[in-house]
């Protein structure tokens, strides 16, 4: 039997679990449009939808953003969504559709790196734990500038991956420092590059915010952000939060779009230097793995990644998307069957994501005012953090390694298409030796 005829049953398998994913991707978005529109039930989640509408609208009648009439607490990176036009419920479907776009670009490349793999259904399914909340905020879009971020660095394409992080950057600042804990999981001889892609890019967007007068805009995004409290899905105001339904003395107070706990004084900075200081922890570590031991370009990404969530003062409901983006990449690149130190990496990022959902939209007010439920649900939700980062950090211990930049140089000159699902292991430049022509009947009998 021929290799071309023996390989035809697994493509063709391929092909039907191709078709059943997409089907699946499909009906689980058009279900939720169905939510986010109203036709079936599910709590309001698309507050920031109207804070873009707002903003759009203001363009439109001539302000411009981030001049001192005009304050935005996101980087210039949300300007484009301002472009949309239409009243609310056109800019909200317009909104909408091009999250879908980016969430199909991210399935699409999970099938294209592992066909039918667990990385590609966790996020197909992932709305589904999460909520519709995944296509109502600007994270999704986050997600897919990391993804592909983290794939121009497998395939060489330097300059596309620094502009993909500047993206990145633009819409929520805190990717950048993946440049740091990502420096040695690049060429030496490509860093410059990546970093002038990056720069660049961040720097045409930010360049014309300050010629039109947007200078003091940029300084108040800085500090509102800087400026905010223990938001309450943290795992640091989990205490708070359980004080907070014993003795209202330990406030929870709106703020921020969200509930926090306030900070002040030495408190304030304390919680402030925690993220700083385990990035630091995270990027020395990575950039003590030599050789052999270097961590992938996948790991370290997911490395950063854990530690913004963990470590932040900050930790929103769509900021779980960040995190389901960046296992499934993980998921995707790991050669050969998964191991248990990924599997249960893959099951805590589900268990985050639905206790994240529980949490908001469905019992918010009930941690807020202190009910047994609600403490319930931040119980969980804390839990679920501490055990999905330290799975995390044990995958990234014990997992993939060995990205040399021996490697990712010679990925730079693969073509594009050598990069599919199907592609052997063969390095693309090896000669092809011909096969043997098949013995003639009497030259068979004379051997034998």
């Amino acid at each position: 039997m021929s290799t071309a005829t023996a390989a035809a049953p697994a493509q063709a398998a391929t092909g039907r679990s191709e078709r059943v994913l997409w089907l699946a991707w499909l009906v689980i978005r058009v279900a939720g449009l169905a939510l986010i529109t109203g036709v079936l039930f599910y709590p309001l989640v698309d507050k920031d939808v109207v804070y873009y509408h707002v903003w759009a609208l203001m363009l439109q009648s001539g302000h411009l953003p981030w001049r001192p009439d005009f304050e935005i607490e996101y980087p210039p990176g949300v300007l484009p969504v301002m472009l949309l036009p239409g009243g609310f419920p056109v800019f909200e479907l317009e909104f909408v559709v091009l999250a879908f776009v980016a969430d199909g670009v991210i399935t699409r490349t999970l099938w294209r790196r592992r066909p039918n793999g667990a990385a590609v259904w966790l996020w197909v399914l992932t709305p589904i734990l999460l909520g519709p909340v995944v296509w109502l905020r600007l994270d999704i879009f986050v997600a897919l500038a990391l993804v592909g971020f983290v794939r121009c660095l497998r395939t060489g394409r330097w300059r596309l991956a620094g502009a993909c992080l500047g993206v990145a950057a633009l819409l929520k600042l805190w990717p950048v420092v993946l440049l740091l804990v990502l420096w040695r999981q690049i060429p030496a001889s490509r860093r410059r590059t990546v970093l002038a892609a990056t720069l660049g890019t961040i720097a045409a967007a930010v360049v014309p915010v300050v010629a039109w007068g947007g200078e003091p805009g940029l300084h108040y995004m800085l500090a509102y952000q800087g400026g905010r409290g223990l938001e309450m899905e943290t795992v640091w105001a989990w205490p708070a939060v359980l004080a907070h339904s014993v003795d209202f003395s330990f406030p929870l107070v709106p703020g921020h779009g969200a509930v926090e706990v306030p900070l002040h004084g030495a408190l304030g900075v304390a919680f402030s230097l925690i993220l700083p200081a385990m990035l630091a922890a995270a990027t020395a570590w990575s950039w003590s793995r030599t050789g052999r031991a270097r961590l992938t370009p996948e790991t370290a990404t997911l490395l950063a990644v854990a530690v913004v969530l963990v470590g932040s003062k900050v930790l929103s409901p769509q900021y779980v998307v960040w995190a389901v983006a960046v296992v499934a990449l993980a998921l995707a690149a790991v050669e050969g069957p998964l191991r248990p130190c990924h599997r249960r990496v893959a099951v805590a990022t589900g268990a985050l994501a639905v206790t994240t959902q529980v949490i908001f939209p469905f019992l918010l007010e009930y941690v807020y005012l202190g009910w047994l439920r609600g403490d319930l649900a931040a119980t969980a939700h804390a839990l679920a953090v501490v055990i999905w980062f330290a799975l995390v950090l044990d995958w990234v211990c014990r997992g993939e390694t060995a990205a040399l930049p021996t490697q990712l140089e010679m990925s730079s000159s693969r073509r594009p298409e050598d990069e599919g699902p199907n592609k052997a292991v063969t390095p693309a430049s090896a000669p092809v030796t011909p096969m043997p022509a098949k013995p003639a009947k009497n030259e068979v009998e004379a051997t034998t």
